[in-house]
């Protein structure tokens, strides 16, 4: 009887050493909501890089080819953001990912599998106060126009947006449909 209380106890005093310790979670810190970069390029001097962070989960990624080629070098996207303990995943309007991580007071791009980048160029974008780009979009949705006020509804995104120049989006709407008679 004594030899089995003296197991319990030692069967306890072992168990009581191998508690895992309490994990100590940091909360997430606020992200900026603009970074920007020149990022390496192939045949090019760089490519001038703005990302926009919108609270409502939503970006907007600038690419400027700094070239002397003729033609438009001025490309931008937007989709879907989240963020993971140590990522920023991006998601475009067809599904292509890109990733980036915290640091300092940027973000650092990672490849496609989200990984680090192994190279001797710079794959940063630094934190900005810049304001949203001019850069247009194709965007898919539904235009609705009641009692004076038109609004765009993103399909992708979900977001509706208020449509500033509604005679514009008027009179190309008529084009088109015109044009199909």
């Amino acid at each position: 009887m004594a030899l089995g209380l003296l197991l319990v106890f030692v069967a306890a005093g072992l168990m009581g050493c191998h508690t895992p310790k309490p994990v100590r979670e940091e909360a997430l810190q606020p992200m900026a909501q603009s970074y920007r970069g020149v990022l390496p390029c192939a045949d090019c001097a760089g490519i001038d890089t703005s990302l926009f962070l919108a609270e409502n989960g939503t970006f907007i990624l600038q690419h400027h080819y700094q070239t002397d080629r003729p033609g438009n070098r001025v490309f931008a996207t937007y989709g879907r953001w989240a963020r993971t303990a140590d990522k920023l995943v991006l998601t475009d309007v067809q599904g292509e990912k890109s990733y980036f991580r915290p640091l300092d007071n940027g973000l650092e791009m990672l490849d496609r599998d989200g990984a680090p980048i192994v190279s001797s160029n710079t794959y940063r974008l630094t934190a900005t106060k810049a304001p949203l780009p001019t850069t247009p979009m194709a965007m898919r949705g539904l235009y609705r126009y009641m009692a004076d006020a038109a609004v765009f509804a993103d399909c992708f995104t979900g977001v509706t947006y208020p449509v500033v120049n509604n005679i514009v989006m008027e009179k190309r709407y008529l084009q088109v449909v015109y044009s199909m008679s």
